[in-house]
């Protein structure tokens, strides 16, 4: 609220000292009011207050984080014979062997694009209706960075979600996770993975990124066409007023010339 009473302040006072000085050069000049000093004061004080406008709602913008996902099938069900039916088999380090009929990896990345940095961020992965979570491997920035789960999932204890926290994730920060599913029934069907957060962030993919920043340069390089189109036109009401006023003195020298001329032919 000061920033934006100071703001106008400014504008004001700008406009004041502009209509001073126009009264002044034409106290100095009365044939012509010289206009070009409120003009300029408009245009800065309305380019000023664009500026603020445009920079609060840079920094109140909604944060981004960017979120790539790979899925991918490993073992998928398949016939050998009438009566025989392919799965996969896996021994974990305890000796314990579990089967599956399919496999699925997701490869997840995620980096930090805000402005901000978080001490701890957290976010939920669910599986889809009819897959499981069955194991997570994580890959962290170096060793002053965490990557929590909960629950721990693994082939004993399987899931439908998972808590992700990350402790930091500062501005730039890259976490690598990934995700093995399995599917209840007999399908080679890629699951989906969904992401959620209580922060207020959006996750956004390298595309989007991309997009939105090429529409940061668009929008950028169009208010600089326009500003630079004030201003020409600007300059271009200076010279024409210029011009108009040396016209005016040229006259006001020839008809005092004639008078000095008519005045020296009478006393001949």
């Amino acid at each position: 609220m000061l920033k934006k009473f100071l703001s106008l302040l400014f504008t004001m006072l700008v406009i004041f000292v502009a209509v001073s000085f126009a009264q002044n050069n034409s106290t100095q000049n009365p044939t012509s009011f010289n206009y070009i000093p409120i003009v300029a004061a408009l245009f800065g004080a309305g380019i000023t207050q664009l500026g603020n406008f445009l920079f609060h709602k840079y920094k109140e913008r909604q944060q981004k984080i960017l979120l790539n996902v790979e899925s991918t099938s490993i073992f998928k069900p398949f016939t050998i014979t009438d009566k025989q039916k392919a799965v996969l088999n896996i021994t974990s380090k305890a000796g314990d062997s579990h089967q599956f009929h399919n496999l699925f990896l997701s490869s997840i990345h995620l980096q930090n694009k805000s402005n901000k940095d978080f001490e701890d961020f957290e976010f939920i992965i669910s599986a889809p209706v009819g897959y499981d979570i069955i194991q997570i491997a994580e890959q962290t920035p170096g060793d002053h960075h965490i990557l929590s789960k909960s629950p721990d999932l693994d082939f004993n204890t399987r899931g439908t979600k998972v808590n992700i926290k990350l402790s930091p994730f500062n501005r730039g920060d890259k976490y690598s996770l990934k995700i093995y599913t399995t599917a209840f029934a007999e399908t080679d069907d890629i699951p989906l993975l969904a992401f959620d957060t209580r922060f207020p962030v959006k996750f956004i993919t390298e595309v989007m990124n991309s997009e939105l920043e090429k529409n940061t340069i668009s929008v950028s390089i169009n208010w600089l066409a326009i500003a630079v189109m004030a201003v020409a036109t600007l300059l271009g009401f200076g010279i024409s007023s210029t011009i108009k006023q040396n016209q005016i003195r040229q006259a006001e020298y020839k008809a005092i010339e004639k008078i000095l001329v008519d005045t020296i032919q009478t006393h001949k």
